[in-house]
């Protein structure tokens, strides 16, 4: 079995696995990457949401091997210098976390948006 190489929040790693594996049980049992949650399965409710190459994917069904050479940023990778995306501080301020389990998709989409909307104006 030839390594699987991922880029996530801006970190390379190599690891061994089945290349079908999904994405989202490497990043939370490889990387220890929490914000990712399985939710429905099938790539409906957007708990596992992350960027790739700037695009909000969900990584439930998503196999690692296909997210090689591609970049991966969770709701961790947000963060830069010690300080949270505008859109968590957003989320934060307006209380709007609930029980906390879908946020991650609605911060993960909501950046993708606002990214793509940006380079559209």
């Amino acid at each position: 079995m030839e390594p699987i190489k991922l880029n996530v929040n801006s970190e390379n790693k190599s690891f061994s696995t089945d290349p079908s594996e999904p994405l989202l049980y490497i990043l939370r049992e490889e990387f220890g990457i929490n914000s990712t949650k399985f939710g429905c399965g099938l790539q409906q409710c957007g708990a596992c949401m992350v960027l790739l190459d700037g695009e909000a994917e969900p990584s439930c069904l998503l196999s690692c091997q296909s997210a090689q050479s591609k970049s991966i940023v969770t709701l961790e990778g947000l963060e830069k210098d010690g300080k949270l995306h505008p859109i968590q501080e957003a989320f934060i301020e307006a209380q709007a976390a609930q029980c906390g389990y879908c946020i991650n998709g609605m911060i993960i989409s909501a950046v993708a948006l606002l990214r793509k909307k940006s380079q559209s104006i």
